[in-house]
């Protein structure tokens, strides 16, 4: 009777997408100030450094592939913001949810999900290869303890659900 149970990892992979596309019913304001938030202070080197001055005026497009949701980001006052999507981004990175935290946590190689087509980029590529390194190259210890370990405990979930699929 309990083998018949599907497993945990079965289970969480068939919930994700209705509960990504919940993060579209949290009101703008707020998903813009948590983004910012955590995407700030993981980026702040790069920002820092000016890797991410391509972003300036600007429009890098996140689209997971499960909900169809995309998030905006444009550089503004040296702060990545999440923005409302007013014209066509000048890239998209695209992928699976799971893609994005094997990246953020250093337990895929960017290049590798983009060669096993996990990743895709349209757009102004080198905007793109600027953007996937950097994301590559996130520093997750300058996050807030209870955060960092969320975002580990994800991303190692994220390894199990990849894993399985292959």
């Amino acid at each position: 009777m309990l083998d018949t149970l599907p497993s945990p990892i079965s289970l969480l992979s068939k919930v994700k997408p209705a509960a990504l596309r919940s993060i579209s019913l949290v009101p703008f304001p707020v998903q813009r100030f948590v983004t910012g938030k955590v995407l700030n202070q993981l980026l702040d080197e790069s920002i820092a450094d000016g890797d991410l001055d391509l972003l300036e005026n600007r429009v890098l497009a996140l689209a997971f592939t499960e909900t169809g949701q995309t998030w905006n980001f444009s550089l503004i006052d040296h702060k990545l913001q999440l923005v409302k999507p007013r014209q066509k981004a000048d890239v998209c990175i695209s992928g699976s949810f799971e893609a994005f935290l094997l990246i953020s946590n250093h337990l895929e190689d960017p290049d590798t999900l983009f060669f096993q087509r996990e990743l895709h980029i349209e757009g102004d590529t080198e905007l793109g290869l600027t953007i996937k390194n950097c994301l590559h190259n996130v520093d997750t210890t300058a996050l807030p303890t209870p955060i960092a370990k969320l975002l580990e405990l994800a991303g190692n979930i994220a390894q199990r659900i990849y894993q399985g699929d292959r």
